[in-house]
């Protein structure tokens, strides 16, 4: 009787694990036909390289899962308008926390690394006595790519709005 076994990964990209695969088979066969008295160093041997034949396969990484990209953690907010107008801005900062400013010209924005511990940001502006009809864009920027970009146009009284969603790394 021979036994024929089967590799369940493809060793014949790595020689090391095809050459530990057939002695392991020839080892086997041996043992199971009886052709021959197996003295206790062969199985000592055998059981080394079984063991070592074990660990290299159950060990192997998966050539097929790329690296992923690492995360930008450098965020711009920013804030552009078409007209003059009293504003005021809530933001997440760096470490997590709620930053505010207010009476800033306009275009205006802010760059910031924001810690690993930091899980989304959030940017929200209120505009007054701005020009009606006119148009002010709030926008999160992560690593120079905009991942939110919202619009609003300044009502009849002077006043807009504008509350991004949250962007979560």
């Amino acid at each position: 009787m021979v036994i024929n076994f089967q590799p369940s990964t493809n060793i014949s990209k790595y020689p090391l694990r095809k050459l530990i695969f057939l002695y392991f088979s020839v080892q086997l066969n041996q043992i199971l036909m009886h052709q021959k008295t197996i003295q206790p160093a062969k199985i000592t041997s055998f059981i080394a390289v079984l063991c070592l034949f074990t660990m290299m396969v159950s060990c192997k990484k998966k050539d097929s899962e790329p690296t992923p990209e690492p995360i930008s953690r450098e965020v711009t907010y920013q804030l552009e308008a078409t007209t003059l107008a009293n504003t005021s801005v809530t933001y997440t900062g760096a470490t997590g926390a709620t930053q505010s400013a207010s009476g800033m010209t306009l275009p205006w924005s802010v760059a910031l690394t924001v810690d690993p511990t930091v899980a989304s940001v959030t940017f929200s502006t209120i505009v007054s006595n701005a020009t009606p009809t006119k148009t002010i864009t709030a926008k999160i920027i992560v690593g120079g790519v905009v991942k939110r970009n919202v619009s609003a146009v300044v009502d009849d009284n002077g006043d807009a709005s504008i509350t991004l969603p949250a962007y979560t790394f």
